[in-house]
């Protein structure tokens, strides 16, 4: 008996012991099965791992490899499509891998045809100052952690299939110059927290599925040149502050008002 009281304890220790084991990074593990030799291969081109460089090209076939997020001290990855059919484009998901690449100051992916959604890992990117994914077929929601992205001053989303609310996290994007919603299928309300990016100098919400109110406290943008509510289904009345022209473009693409109060 005293010796089956010993087992079962000794187990009890064992098992007690691997609960507290701590988990994989999930990083380190990507980097010890894809970055274990000095360069890495993208598109048929061998890059050195350690060396700071921006990867700024156009017109790249293809999906992005995830061995992209081997090179650790990018600053900058720039990839544009052709804007024509009659050349390659990017194709695919968004590696979630490409929120390793800590350094990165600008990551621009317009005008491919990349799907899926965008990954929740790109609000790791603290460095970012410009993150624009505009032109695609990005789908799904906008990640609540790209609220984490505080010295953004730049974010375009505009002419996709994103289809979620616009998270209330994005207020906390102080540095934020420029945000572009226009031509998904964003619905709900625009939220307040909006207001807070006090250096804001161009918003765009048209071509949307929006409802509610537009929130009052966004009068602080109405002096903004490229301020657009166009073709929502935004509910009167409108805050005084706005322009019919920001509002519906002077009657030429309307508010759907059919399911309003």
């Amino acid at each position: 008996m005293k010796t089956l009281i010993k087992i079962l304890c000794l187990s009890v220790l064992w098992f007690s012991c691997e609960s507290l084991t701590e988990p994989e990074d999930p990083r380190q593990t990507f980097y010890d099965e894809y970055c274990t030799e000095d360069y890495v291969e993208l598109w048929g081109t061998y890059y050195d791992i350690a060396t700071t460089f921006e990867f700024d090209v156009y017109d790249y076939a293809g999906v992005i490899p995830k061995e992209i997020a081997c090179l650790e001290n990018l600053t900058l990855l720039e990839i544009t499509g052709p804007q024509s059919d009659s050349f390659g484009d990017l194709v695919g998901q968004i590696p979630k891998e490409l929120g390793y690449l800590t350094n990165l100051t600008t990551l621009s992916l317009v005008y491919n045809k990349l799907t899926g959604q965008i990954p929740k890992e790109l609000g790791n990117l603290t460095n970012l100052k410009i993150l624009s994914l505009s032109g695609n077929d990005l789908s799904g929601p906008i990640p609540k952690e790209l609220g984490n992205l505080s010295n953004l001053e730049s974010l375009g989303f505009s002419e996709n299939e994103i289809s979620s609310e616009i998270p209330p996290e994005l207020g906390n994007l102080n540095n934020l110059r420029h945000l572009g919603f226009a031509s998904n299928a964003i619905f709900g309300e625009i939220p307040k927290e909006l207001a807070d990016l006090s250096n804001l100098e161009s918003l765009a919400f048209q071509n949307n599925n929006l409802s509610g109110e537009i929130p009052i406290e966004l009068c602080i943008f109405s002096t903004i040149e490229n301020l657009r509510f166009w073709n929502n289904e935004l509910c009167p009345p409108y805050p005084d502050c706005f322009s019919d022209y920001q509002i519906d473009y002077q009657g030429s693409s309307p508010q759907d008002t059919s399911n309003c109060p």
